[in-house]
Protein backbone atom coordinates (compact mmCIF):
# COMPACT_ATOMS: atom_id res chain seq x y z
CA UNK A 1 0.00 0.00 0.00
CA UNK A 2 3.33 2.62 0.03
CA UNK A 3 2.62 5.64 -1.87
CA UNK A 4 4.82 8.27 -2.13
CA UNK A 5 4.49 11.69 -4.02
CA UNK A 6 6.37 14.56 -4.73
CA UNK A 7 5.80 18.09 -4.64
CA UNK A 8 7.77 20.22 -7.09
CA UNK A 9 7.09 24.20 -7.34
CA UNK A 10 7.77 25.48 -10.60
CA UNK A 11 8.89 28.62 -11.97
CA UNK A 12 11.44 28.85 -9.85
CA UNK A 13 13.53 32.03 -11.15
CA UNK A 14 10.17 33.92 -12.31
CA UNK A 15 10.44 36.45 -9.82
CA UNK A 16 12.66 36.73 -6.55
CA UNK A 17 9.52 37.40 -4.28
CA UNK A 18 7.94 33.70 -6.33
CA UNK A 19 11.58 32.11 -5.29
CA UNK A 20 11.23 33.34 -1.56
CA UNK A 21 7.78 31.62 -1.23
CA UNK A 22 9.02 28.47 -2.58
CA UNK A 23 12.10 28.19 -0.39
CA UNK A 24 9.88 28.70 2.50
CA UNK A 25 7.57 26.27 1.75
CA UNK A 26 10.07 23.49 0.91
CA UNK A 27 11.64 24.50 4.80
CA UNK A 28 8.60 24.80 6.36
CA UNK A 29 5.75 23.03 4.11
CA UNK A 30 5.68 20.23 2.21
CA UNK A 31 7.45 21.35 -1.02
CA UNK A 32 10.05 18.46 -1.48
CA UNK A 33 11.35 19.87 -5.33
CA UNK A 34 11.40 22.92 -7.70
CA UNK A 35 12.00 23.77 -11.18
CA UNK A 36 13.94 26.50 -12.37
CA UNK A 37 14.07 28.86 -15.54
CA UNK A 38 16.83 29.24 -17.14
CA UNK A 39 15.32 32.08 -19.34
CA UNK A 40 15.10 35.04 -16.74
CA UNK A 41 16.72 38.17 -15.41
CA UNK A 42 16.60 35.86 -12.05
CA UNK A 43 18.03 32.61 -12.76
CA UNK A 44 21.39 32.87 -11.34
CA UNK A 45 20.23 34.00 -8.13
CA UNK A 46 17.76 31.88 -7.60
CA UNK A 47 19.93 29.05 -8.75
CA UNK A 48 22.60 30.12 -5.70
CA UNK A 49 19.43 30.53 -3.27
CA UNK A 50 18.51 26.80 -4.34
CA UNK A 51 21.47 24.95 -4.10
CA UNK A 52 22.80 27.07 -0.84
CA UNK A 53 19.01 25.17 0.90
CA UNK A 54 19.95 22.16 -0.86
CA UNK A 55 16.71 22.13 -2.39
CA UNK A 56 16.40 19.19 -5.46
CA UNK A 57 16.41 21.26 -9.06
CA UNK A 58 14.76 20.13 -12.43
CA UNK A 59 14.83 22.32 -15.06
CA UNK A 60 11.82 24.38 -16.05
CA UNK A 61 12.59 24.44 -19.94
CA UNK A 62 10.35 26.97 -21.46
CA UNK A 63 9.69 28.62 -25.07
CA UNK A 64 7.16 31.02 -23.90
CA UNK A 65 9.10 33.48 -20.95
CA UNK A 66 12.09 35.20 -21.15
CA UNK A 67 14.79 35.22 -23.48
CA UNK A 68 16.23 32.48 -25.20
CA UNK A 69 19.83 31.05 -24.35
CA UNK A 70 20.74 29.87 -27.62
CA UNK A 71 22.02 32.57 -30.40
CA UNK A 72 18.79 33.59 -32.37
CA UNK A 73 19.43 34.75 -36.00
CA UNK A 74 16.93 36.64 -38.06
CA UNK A 75 14.58 33.48 -39.14
CA UNK A 76 14.11 32.44 -35.68
CA UNK A 77 10.46 31.63 -34.45
CA UNK A 78 10.78 31.27 -30.65
CA UNK A 79 11.76 35.48 -30.36
CA UNK A 80 9.57 38.60 -31.00
CA UNK A 81 11.33 41.60 -32.45
CA UNK A 82 12.78 42.27 -28.85
CA UNK A 83 14.32 38.99 -28.12
CA UNK A 84 11.36 37.22 -26.13
CA UNK A 85 10.23 34.10 -26.08
CA UNK A 86 6.37 35.85 -26.41
CA UNK A 87 4.90 33.12 -27.70
CA UNK A 88 1.96 31.20 -26.26
CA UNK A 89 1.61 27.77 -25.36
CA UNK A 90 -1.30 27.04 -27.83
CA UNK A 91 1.70 28.43 -30.94
CA UNK A 92 3.60 25.35 -30.27
CA UNK A 93 0.32 22.48 -29.71
CA UNK A 94 -0.72 24.06 -33.05
CA UNK A 95 1.89 23.88 -35.34
CA UNK A 96 3.67 20.94 -34.05
CA UNK A 97 0.72 18.87 -35.23
CA UNK A 98 1.76 19.40 -38.63
CA UNK A 99 5.27 17.88 -40.16
CA UNK A 100 5.92 21.10 -42.30
CA UNK A 101 5.94 23.00 -39.10
CA UNK A 102 8.02 19.88 -37.31
CA UNK A 103 10.62 20.55 -39.51
CA UNK A 104 11.51 23.89 -39.41
CA UNK A 105 10.49 24.36 -35.34
CA UNK A 106 12.41 21.04 -33.98
CA UNK A 107 15.74 22.06 -34.86
CA UNK A 108 15.04 25.68 -33.50
CA UNK A 109 13.73 24.11 -30.44
CA UNK A 110 15.93 21.00 -29.76
CA UNK A 111 19.08 24.16 -29.94
CA UNK A 112 17.44 26.30 -27.13
CA UNK A 113 16.64 23.00 -25.04
CA UNK A 114 20.44 21.91 -25.15
CA UNK A 115 21.36 25.77 -24.09
CA UNK A 116 19.07 25.89 -20.95
CA UNK A 117 20.20 22.40 -20.40
CA UNK A 118 24.42 23.48 -20.83
CA UNK A 119 23.22 27.02 -18.73
CA UNK A 120 22.49 24.86 -16.06
CA UNK A 121 25.40 22.97 -15.75
CA UNK A 122 27.38 25.88 -16.28
CA UNK A 123 25.57 27.04 -13.03
CA UNK A 124 26.74 24.15 -10.73
CA UNK A 125 22.97 22.88 -10.98
CA UNK A 126 22.83 19.09 -10.96
CA UNK A 127 19.39 18.73 -12.24
CA UNK A 128 16.81 15.81 -11.23
CA UNK A 129 14.73 16.05 -13.63
CA UNK A 130 12.98 18.25 -16.19
CA UNK A 131 9.55 19.55 -17.09
CA UNK A 132 8.48 22.70 -18.72
CA UNK A 133 6.46 26.12 -18.57
CA UNK A 134 3.17 25.96 -19.37
CA UNK A 135 3.59 21.98 -20.35
CA UNK A 136 5.60 22.78 -23.96
CA UNK A 137 7.48 19.42 -23.54
CA UNK A 138 3.99 17.81 -24.07
CA UNK A 139 3.45 19.30 -27.73
CA UNK A 140 3.81 17.03 -30.29
CA UNK A 141 7.40 16.65 -31.92
CA UNK A 142 9.35 17.72 -28.93
CA UNK A 143 9.41 14.50 -26.39
CA UNK A 144 11.66 12.69 -29.07
CA UNK A 145 14.00 15.86 -28.78
CA UNK A 146 14.51 15.15 -25.15
CA UNK A 147 14.41 11.39 -25.51
CA UNK A 148 17.64 11.98 -27.61
CA UNK A 149 19.25 15.21 -25.30
CA UNK A 150 18.30 14.41 -21.83
CA UNK A 151 21.18 11.66 -21.26
CA UNK A 152 23.82 13.44 -23.05
CA UNK A 153 23.55 15.53 -20.00
CA UNK A 154 22.99 12.82 -17.67
CA UNK A 155 19.14 13.13 -16.94
CA UNK A 156 16.35 10.35 -17.30
CA UNK A 157 13.85 11.60 -15.55
CA UNK A 158 10.92 14.24 -16.84
CA UNK A 159 7.48 15.14 -15.84
CA UNK A 160 4.31 13.53 -17.94
CA UNK A 161 1.96 15.90 -17.99
CA UNK A 162 -1.08 13.33 -18.14
CA UNK A 163 -3.57 13.63 -15.68
CA UNK A 164 -6.86 11.60 -14.55
CA UNK A 165 -10.27 13.10 -15.29
CA UNK A 166 -11.67 12.60 -11.56
CA UNK A 167 -8.92 14.96 -10.65
CA UNK A 168 -10.80 17.44 -13.41
CA UNK A 169 -13.99 16.91 -11.82
CA UNK A 170 -12.15 18.27 -8.13
CA UNK A 171 -11.08 21.46 -10.15
CA UNK A 172 -14.32 22.27 -10.92
CA UNK A 173 -15.16 25.41 -12.47
CA UNK A 174 -12.23 27.39 -11.39
CA UNK A 175 -9.68 25.30 -12.60
CA UNK A 176 -11.10 23.94 -15.85
CA UNK A 177 -13.10 27.26 -17.29
CA UNK A 178 -11.90 30.11 -15.33
CA UNK A 179 -8.26 29.46 -15.71
CA UNK A 180 -8.53 27.68 -19.16
CA UNK A 181 -6.99 24.44 -17.77
CA UNK A 182 -9.03 22.60 -19.43
CA UNK A 183 -8.20 23.59 -22.93
CA UNK A 184 -4.79 22.67 -22.06
CA UNK A 185 -5.46 19.47 -20.68
CA UNK A 186 -7.25 18.65 -24.17
CA UNK A 187 -4.40 20.27 -26.16
CA UNK A 188 -2.09 17.77 -23.97
CA UNK A 189 -4.16 14.63 -24.58
CA UNK A 190 -4.45 15.23 -28.17
CA UNK A 191 -0.63 15.91 -28.86
CA UNK A 192 -0.68 12.20 -27.93
CA UNK A 193 2.95 12.77 -26.40
CA UNK A 194 4.49 10.24 -23.85
CA UNK A 195 8.45 8.77 -23.68
CA UNK A 196 9.83 5.37 -24.53
CA UNK A 197 13.02 5.76 -22.84
CA UNK A 198 12.50 7.89 -19.77
CA UNK A 199 11.55 7.71 -16.35
CA UNK A 200 7.92 9.22 -15.27
CA UNK A 201 6.07 9.56 -11.77
CA UNK A 202 2.98 6.54 -12.12
CA UNK A 203 0.66 10.01 -11.56
CA UNK A 204 0.64 13.32 -12.76
CA UNK A 205 -1.75 16.29 -10.77
CA UNK A 206 -1.63 20.02 -10.89
CA UNK A 207 -2.94 20.63 -14.83
CA UNK A 208 -6.65 21.36 -14.36
CA UNK A 209 -5.76 22.95 -10.70
CA UNK A 210 -3.05 25.15 -12.24
CA UNK A 211 -3.99 28.34 -9.96
CA UNK A 212 -6.96 26.96 -7.78
CA UNK A 213 -5.03 24.31 -5.99
CA UNK A 214 -5.93 25.08 -2.13
CA UNK A 215 -5.82 23.38 0.91
CA UNK A 216 -9.30 21.50 0.22
CA UNK A 217 -8.95 20.25 -4.07
CA UNK A 218 -5.25 18.71 -2.57
CA UNK A 219 -6.62 16.72 0.62
CA UNK A 220 -9.15 15.71 -1.98
CA UNK A 221 -6.03 14.43 -4.23
CA UNK A 222 -4.38 12.43 -1.47
CA UNK A 223 -7.44 10.66 -0.90
CA UNK A 224 -7.54 9.31 -4.05
CA UNK A 225 -3.95 8.10 -4.57
CA UNK A 226 -3.83 4.78 -5.90
CA UNK A 227 -1.91 2.25 -3.80
CA UNK A 228 1.59 1.14 -4.83
CA UNK A 229 2.03 4.33 -6.60
CA UNK A 230 4.48 7.29 -7.10
CA UNK A 231 2.96 10.76 -7.92
CA UNK A 232 4.18 14.14 -8.79
CA UNK A 233 1.73 17.01 -7.93
CA UNK A 234 2.81 20.30 -9.74
CA UNK A 235 2.35 23.52 -7.53
CA UNK A 236 2.84 27.57 -7.88
CA UNK A 237 3.49 28.95 -4.47
CA UNK A 238 4.33 32.23 -4.94
CA UNK A 239 3.85 36.15 -2.90
CA UNK A 240 1.88 38.84 -4.95
CA UNK A 241 3.80 41.23 -5.96
CA UNK A 242 3.17 44.02 -8.78
CA UNK A 243 6.22 44.34 -10.83
CA UNK A 244 5.75 44.45 -14.57
CA UNK A 245 9.47 42.48 -15.30
CA UNK A 246 7.74 40.61 -18.57
CA UNK A 247 6.39 42.06 -21.93
CA UNK A 248 3.09 39.12 -21.37
CA UNK A 249 0.31 41.14 -18.88
CA UNK A 250 -0.79 37.42 -18.20
CA UNK A 251 2.53 36.53 -16.89
CA UNK A 252 2.95 39.36 -14.86
CA UNK A 253 -0.61 39.05 -13.47
CA UNK A 254 0.16 35.74 -12.36
CA UNK A 255 3.06 36.63 -10.37
CA UNK A 256 1.08 39.35 -8.89
CA UNK A 257 -2.27 37.37 -8.25
CA UNK A 258 -3.67 36.05 -5.09
CA UNK A 259 -3.46 32.35 -6.72
CA UNK A 260 0.26 32.17 -6.09
CA UNK A 261 -0.93 33.05 -2.32
CA UNK A 262 -3.38 30.28 -2.17
CA UNK A 263 -1.18 27.82 -3.39
CA UNK A 264 1.65 29.06 -0.98
CA UNK A 265 -1.09 28.39 1.69
CA UNK A 266 -1.68 25.25 0.96
CA UNK A 267 2.02 24.30 0.34
CA UNK A 268 2.61 25.03 4.15
CA UNK A 269 -0.62 24.20 5.25
CA UNK A 270 -0.71 21.63 9.10
CA UNK A 271 -3.31 20.64 8.13
CA UNK A 272 -1.87 18.64 4.64
CA UNK A 273 1.07 18.05 6.22
CA UNK A 274 -0.70 15.90 9.17
CA UNK A 275 -2.91 13.90 6.59
CA UNK A 276 0.44 12.78 4.92
CA UNK A 277 1.68 11.52 8.03
CA UNK A 278 -1.60 10.16 9.22
CA UNK A 279 -2.16 8.10 5.92
CA UNK A 280 1.64 7.51 5.72
CA UNK A 281 2.11 8.98 2.28
CA UNK A 282 5.65 9.49 1.70
CA UNK A 283 7.07 12.78 0.27
CA UNK A 284 10.09 12.46 -1.88
CA UNK A 285 11.79 14.27 -4.82
CA UNK A 286 13.01 12.83 -8.30
CA UNK A 287 16.18 11.99 -6.95
CA UNK A 288 14.35 9.07 -5.22
CA UNK A 289 12.14 8.52 -8.11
Amino acid sequence: MARSIIFNADDLGIHPTTDQAILLAFKEGIISSATLLMTTPFTEQAADLAISANLPIGIHLSLTLGKPVAAQNENSELQDNLGWMSRTPAFFFKKLLFLEHRKRLVPQIAAEFSAQLAKAADLGIKPTHVDSHQHVHMARGIMPILEELLPYYGLRKIRLTREPLWSARLAGKAGIWDRRNGIKGAAIYFSNSKPRSLVTPDHFFGLYHSGVLNEERLLGILQKLPANSTSEVGFHPGKSIVDNVYPQPNVNAFIASSERETEFATATSSRVKQFLKDQRINTISFREL
